[in-house]
């Protein structure tokens, strides 16, 4: 009831809509109508920001984590100090404490931020040391400024770098303090903003056994890709994290097909033809190599391997006493590993029956159909139809298959 009565308020604003402001209003209502808010909250703000430099601020509603910030009404206590923009995203202007207000609807959330010009002196660089070969870790960085009361900041837009061995890759913003290993050893961390640096080392211990690729049995076509999944074995770690993103990935045949060794894709097959491939996966740089590897098939959909019977070659049914049709099915087994019906493309006999109760049908539209007037035995048999362009004929094994059944 709640919902339906919000909606009908944000209506009837917009037959007065004149200004931005009205607009605004109209947007929030229907917000809070589709999603049923109560309260909102501005979460995770920073409680100094610098000069010049933007920072967003995040909305939610009912404890959530969905960012309303683009909906809501923005507005700063003192514009001097600080502006914050339409979307919540603040700018300091000067030094001060301002307080930023942000509501949805008739819900308003207000967090205090406090300005300072005071310049960067050092940063903080904290490692998880050591790690696992093969892991991954999140490094982080805090600002130090002296000037300010030697006050530490959590900030955003570091400038990563890591030393080329034993990594994979460096940071970026889409992994801002994310380390990589791809072997053991040490490995030296950089963060920069304007002019300061600072460095960390972190170690990477020696200890993964092995590699374990999932599918085993995978089932690979040349119209769909598969992601396969790295996971690790160590020698004193009881947990085995997947490390998919952190090993380097090869195929035997890269005319066949390719995988991908880029984030965020590491480990997605793709095939261009049909055949055998080998997949490797494969962890440290250094002397001590681990990896692990999968052969399979590429199949092609197109390519029927074997006919069946949905219901297997033999089974019993009873008889009712009343005339009735029983669906036979008749199954394709393809080469990617897949199974269709074909009930359209076989040709449906009797080979033996013993009575005449018992008939099967071939005709359009009633394929595989069974009537059944009383009890007997009856031997079906279905063959690929040659004149059905369904199927690769060329390169397909059709083979013919029977079915027994009795009904008592």
């Amino acid at each position: 009831m709640i919902r339906m009565t919000t909606v009908v308020l944000a209506a009837l604003v917009v037959a007065g809509c004149d200004s931005d402001n009205d607009v605004q209003e109209l947007r929030n209502r229907f917000a809070i109508a589709a999603n049923n808010v109560a309260s909102v909250a501005i979460v995770d703000a920073p409680e100094v920001i610098e000069l010049s430099t933007p920072t967003s601020l995040t909305l939610t509603a009912d404890g959530g984590t969905e960012n309303f910030a683009s909906q809501a009404s923005w507005s700063s206590g003192d514009t001097t100090v600080a502006t914050v923009s339409d979307s919540g995203v603040v700018t300091g202007i000067a030094d001060g404490t301002v307080t930023i207000q942000g509501t949805l609807g008739p819900f308003p959330a207000s967090v205090d931020i406090r300005v300072s010009s005071a310049p960067l002196t050092d940063i903080i660089i904290t490692t998880p040391d050591p790690i696992n070969e093969c892991g991954s870790a999140v490094v982080t960085a805090e600002g130090l400024y002296a000037a300010d009361n030697n006050s530490l900041r959590n900030l955003n837009d570091w400038v990563w770098a890591v030393s080329n061995t034993p990594t994979i890759g460096v940071f970026s913003s889409e992994t801002n303090g994310l380390f990589r290993s791809s072997a053991n050893g040490t490995a030296t961390i950089t963060a920069t903003r304007g002019g300061v640096t600072r460095e960390a080392i972190l170690t990477v211990k020696d200890n993964l056994q092995s590699i374990v690729i999932t599918p085993t049995d995978p089932v690979v076509t040349t119209t769909s890709g598969l992601q396969f999944t790295a996971t690790a074995v160590y020698d004193d770690v009881a947990d085995q994290p997947e490390i998919t993103d952190n090993v380097s990935w090869s195929v035997s045949n890269t005319s066949i097909a390719r995988v991908d060794n880029t984030l965020p894709g590491k480990g997605t097959v793709t095939a261009s033809t049909t055949g055998e491939v080998t997949l490797t996966a494969v962890c440290s740089e250094s002397a001590a190599l681990v990896e692990e590897e999968v052969r399979f098939s590429i199949g092609d959909p197109s390519i029927v391997i074997s006919i069946e019977f949905q219901r297997g070659n033999t089974f019993n049914l009873e008889y009712e006493g009343i005339e009735r049709t029983i669906q036979l099915n008749a199954m394709a087994n393809l080469q990617d590993g897949t199974s269709v019906n074909i009930n359209e493309d076989v040709n449906w006999s009797l080979v033996r029956r013993d009575t005449p109760l018992l008939s099967i049908s071939n005709s359009d539209g009633s394929e595989g159909e069974l009537t059944i007037r009383g009890t007997g035995r009856i031997t079906i048999e279905i063959e690929y139809d040659t004149d059905s362009d369904r199927f690769d004929e060329d390169d397909s094994t059709f083979n013919t298959e029977r079915i027994t059944i009795d009904v008592f």
